[in-house]
């Protein structure tokens, strides 16, 4: 089920203008998280990136 909504959620973010910028450099955050040994900041990061991208797409989408 969480799949799902991910691959949803993926796949509406890219149609948001600006979001494919943003998820590069947050995935740049991750990595130089898991390069740098901090599984805290990697967590902490992937959670930043998912709930941008979910508040891009929310804010882009038709009410």
């Amino acid at each position: 089920m969480f799949r799902d909504q991910l691959q949803l959620l993926r796949a509406r973010s890219v149609a948001v203008a600006g979001r494919s910028e943003k998820s590069h450099q947050e995935m740049g955050r991750i990595l130089d998280a898991i390069m740098n040994r901090a599984p805290g900041e990697a967590e902490e990061a992937m959670r930043l990136h998912i709930r941008g991208a979910q508040e891009d797409v929310l804010k882009a989408s038709p009410l």
